[in-house]
């Protein structure tokens, strides 16, 4: 272990070469505005897709917040942090008083009796919508029969439209969908309640939190969120207020050194605590202690050379709330954080365990494992333990750490984005045609308000939205031309020149595909020639249907991901998967058509989850043997034989080289198509079969298969 003798002499070393390993891993000033940015971004884009009415100046129904460590910056790769989610129902404002209510449109009163536990509520419903309510509403027993708002009004509503209900899991006020992802739904409430003023008000040294954060926090409101108080009676009528929108002001008054010591904390909390009780010393409990110590020590300490003792402090508060039996919240008034969470016994455990860590100078520092902080600062430090002193290890370079960092937010946001984008088409795609070609229009509409009228980051993320879906309406109106063999109208030409913009090939292979289907070889071949030059070592073949994985991004992708901002790269860096819907029949090939029809029986049609599996209504394939594809396609018609050889070359390769991601049932299903148009029949049988042992339900296979029996019998009757 280090020398310990001084506590000077140990803790500014020990403090500036623990500053340097975070510093390696991506925890700098750089990497994390890059996070939140990202983040920010994403909420929006969530909340742009959430309002879907369809309006040119649009009033939204809900907006979506993502708070916690993602939208802070204060998370790391390894440690896999969730993504937290909440949707406000802005257009069913909570009031304090009936005199708030100027018309008559549905709203919920805010309503604290006596026995209220802290930081809860009830809400009564009020307004002329309130019928619509009924079925959510719980009465109370007692003389005045009061009717309140049940929190599980989202709950039920989400069950009933999206997922079956095996599929969520409540955890308090978070239902999740998903390991990683937690969603919670809220009301807003403008008027800030009493208990969540006084923090304002209080004795403080006056450094932090600065002046502009507790004017914006003034002005913030309130969530009222699905979740009763632990110990109450009535937990199913009760809400729970949070002030996340403030505590997200507050982490963005952090300085760097502070984000740092919350990380380290939460790090030490995964390591230390958790194995004894679980999550129920949560991040918001240091949080909390971070944000108490921070207004109490003065900015002098929170400096680079001193992180040891920031942490020091921290725990220093924490460990005397443990000792005190109470845990007071930083913005809400008479709250007890401990309470259903901790009992005293184990906060008899926790003191041990903190005191353990003081008395021992932090030296657990070089036990925590996520992103390898211990054993480099061990190294650092000169004390690798015995077992690595004669290894060499292997640690990422700082570097490599930032490209994973970058990558890590990357697929966020690109997740964010296709899943948006298929859950927009899984509800479009079964309507009658001009049905869906009047909600992509309307959904560009709203875009390009946003584009023009929004904010800035609103600005941002419509015109990463925008191509996408300009896209999409480009191929359903040329679809329609093609059918009736009528001129291209001048705006799904402009549609298709916008649609280019989203990445680097989906949408060019889909303009090149309709112009094959119109016979226009020669401006076809133009635009594949310019897709295939686009399609270097820095395009990520992006795939993000249901049962697919995705391939790993090449060094040089990476490169420019750490390199470029977040529109330049979902631009530039990565080609999704090409996608028609049965409308777009029309634009492509005969063969591919089967694609929209995969499943052979009823059977295979009910194997599929709802929503997620909707894709295999459409037409998907990945972008890079889509373009083999249509270039062998097209070199073909036109006699191009060289270029022809080149493509099924390329595309046999792809075949070959294959290791686990995207369609390679459908890739399989193409290069069937190759041989037969060869009139290599038995090397397209095999081929088909391949694409079965791949997937051998809901396959365009089985269509093929059994097509070429059918066309080989004729042939010998």
């Amino acid at each position: 272990m280090w020398n310990i003798s001084n506590t000077k002499t140990w803790k500014r070393p020990l403090s500036q070469r623990l500053c340097s390993v975070l510093c390696e891993i991506g925890v700098n000033k750089r990497m994390i505005q890059k996070r939140r940015q990202t983040f920010l971004l994403r909420e929006t884009l969530y909340t742009i897709d959430d309002n879907t009415d369809g309006k040119s100046s649009p009033k939204g129904a809900s907006k979506v917040y993502v708070f916690g460590s993602q939208s802070e910056g204060t998370t790391t790769p390894d440690m896999r942090s969730d993504v937290d989610t909440m949707s406000v129902a802005i257009n069913i404002p909570v009031v304090m008083s009936q005199t708030e209510c100027a018309d008559s449109k549905q709203r919920y009163l805010f309503t604290l009796d006596q026995d209220s536990p802290p930081q809860h509520c009830r809400l009564q419903p009020i307004g002329s919508d309130t019928e619509a309510d009924e079925l959510h509403i719980v009465r109370e027993i007692g003389p005045n029969d009061r009717r309140f708002i049940s929190n599980k009004i989202f709950e039920k509503q989400l069950r009933k439209r999206i997922y079956g209900s095996e599929k969520w899991e409540r955890h308090g006020p978070s239902i999740t969908p998903h390991p990683r992802y937690d969603c919670v739904h809220a009301f807003p409430c403008a008027t800030i309640p009493e208990d969540c003023v006084t923090w304002l008000c209080r004795p403080r040294p006056g450094h932090w939190p600065l002046r502009w954060t507790r004017e914006r926090a003034r002005k913030s409101g309130i969530f009222l969120l699905t979740s009763g108080h632990p110990e109450s009676y009535f937990p199913e009528v009760e809400w729970r207020y949070s002030t996340s929108l403030v505590e997200r002001y507050l982490m963005f008054d952090c300085n760097t050194i502070q984000l740092r010591a919350f990380l380290v904390l939460k790090m030490m909390r995964k390591t230390f605590f958790k194995p004894v009780l679980g999550d129920r010393l949560s991040t918001f409990h240091f949080k909390t202690a971070l944000f108490f110590t921070i207004e109490t020590y003065p900015p002098e300490v929170w400096k680079e050379h001193r992180l040891v003792e920031c942490l020091e402090c921290c725990l220093t508060t924490l460990l005397r709330w443990l000792q005190k039996g109470y845990c007071p919240h930083y913005t809400i008034a008479g709250v007890d954080l401990f309470v259903g969470k901790i009992h005293k016994q184990e906060m008899k455990q926790l003191i041990q365990i903190i005191e353990n860590i003081l008395s021992n100078n932090l030296q657990c520092l070089t036990s925590i494992r996520f992103d390898n902080v211990g054993l480099r600062l061990a190294n650092k430090m000169s004390i690798l333990p015995t077992q690595y002193k004669h290894v060499h290890v292997p640690f990422k370079s700082q570097e490599n750490c930032m490209r994973a960092v970058s990558d890590e937010i990357f697929d966020e946001m690109a997740f964010s984005l296709y899943s948006s984008l298929f859950v927009f088409i899984a509800g479009v795609m079964k309507l009658p045609y001009h049905g869906t070609v009047q909600a992509v229009f309307k959904k560009i509409q709203k875009l390009d308000w946003f584009r023009n009228s929004g904010n800035e980051i609103q600005r941002k993320a419509a015109e990463m939205f925008l191509p996408h879906f300009c896209s999409l309406l480009a191929s359903l109106t040329a679809s329609f031309c093609c059918c009736f063999a009528v001129d291209l109208q001048p705006l799904t030409l402009l549609m298709y020149m916008i649609a280019e913009h989203g990445d680097v090939a989906a949408a060019k292979l889909k303009f090149a595909s309709m112009l094959y289907q119109r016979k226009d070889y020669q401006l076809a071949s133009c635009v594949l020639i310019s897709v295939s030059m686009n399609m270097g070592k820095h395009v990520w073949l992006a795939c993000k249907e249901h049962r697919r994985t995705t391939k790993a991004k090449s060094k040089d992708c990476n490169t420019l991901l750490l390199s470029k901002d977040l529109n330049y790269s979902m631009r530039h860096a990565q080609a999704k998967c090409v996608e028609f819907m049965r409308h777009e029949i029309h634009c492509v090939p005969k063969h591919f058509a089967y694609e929209m029809y995969r499943a052979a029986s009823r059977e295979e049609i009910e194997m599929r989850e709802p929503l997620v599996d909707d894709w295999m209504d459409m037409a998907v394939v990945d972008s890079l043997p889509y373009l083999y594809y249509l270039q062998y396609l097209t070199f073909k018609k036109l006699n191009v034989s060289t270029r022809v050889d080149q493509a099924r070359s390329k595309l046999i390769n792809y075949v070959a080289q294959y290791n686990g991601y995207g369609h390679l049932e459908t890739a399989l299903n193409l290069l069937g198509h190759f041989f037969e148009m060869e009139n290599n029949h038995w090397l397209a049988y095999v081929m088909y079969c391949k694409s079965l042992q791949a997937q051998r339900k809901n396959n365009a296979a089985n269509w093929h298969i059994m097509r070429l029996i059918y066309s080989r019998t004729l042939k010998h009757i």
